[in-house]
């Protein structure tokens, strides 16, 4: 039996939801988000970081993958999403 006094034993769980947008659709100029979730058809996905233009313009994503440091344009993913600051 566990002792939920103890701090070691308490298991909390939190809610995280995810809004997916479609390839198309990209990142907003005002978005905070620090890092993003992309998905793809093979049920992969990547943590990766958002590449803006001086403008502001999203341009693509970045991040790793197998190892390597990979650039993603929108034909290398099915969905992304903004992950909350701090998250990871």
């Amino acid at each position: 039996m566990k002792n939920n006094n103890n701090k070691e034993d308490v298991m909390m769980s939190k809610k995280l939801i995810l809004n997916l947008h479609p390839p198309n659709e990209n990142p907003g100029k005002s978005s905070k988000a620090e890092q993003y979730l992309i998905t793809n058809n093979a049920a992969y996905y990547n943590v990766v970081v958002s590449v803006v233009a001086e403008s502001g313009d999203f341009l693509y994503f970045q991040g790793w993958d197998n190892g390597q440091y990979e650039t993603f344009t929108p034909d290398r993913y099915q969905y992304w999403a903004e992950l909350p600051i701090g998250l990871l």
